[in-house]
């Protein structure tokens, strides 16, 4: 699995425990925020620009509930090196995670950044060209 995840074309990261500890990020994921160190740290820590858009109350209800997340081409503004927030459009899932007890543990991040494709598709639609979903 940990294979798998490390060699997908789409980004993952497991997350652990009650306060969503990095344990596992494979390039993609890492390709979003180069200039953070990610494994050991939670996602408040390491990424204190997605905890201010509410996305760990999410990450919290997932783990409570047990129920996945969907979001579809949101965006997420995630900092760059220089500290500058900039517009990304996501499609992910928060899968949660159990144990052989069915207690959840953590949570698989998976997606894509769709960002070139809904700038695209935005700049299609301005010329009045049809785009379909």
């Amino acid at each position: 699995l940990e294979r798998l995840i490390m060699q997908a074309p789409s980004f993952f990261a497991i997350l652990k425990g009650t306060e969503h500890r990095y344990e596992l990020v494979n390039t993609k994921y890492q390709d979003l925020f180069p200039h953070v160190s990610l494994i050991g740290k939670t996602v408040a820590e390491a990424l204190p620009e997605i905890a201010e858009q509410g996305f760990i109350e999410v990450l919290d209800n997932v783990y409570q509930t047990g129920k996945t997340f969907e979001a579809k081409e949101i965006i997420v503004k995630l900092s760059t090196a220089k500290g500058k927030l900039e517009d990304n459009y996501l499609t992910f899932i928060f899968q949660p995670l159990f144990d052989e007890h069915k207690q959840t543990i953590g949570i698989l991040v998976a997606g894509f950044n769709v960002t070139d494709k809904y700038q695209m598709k935005k700049k299609l639609q301005e010329l009045g060209i049809a785009v379909d979903e």
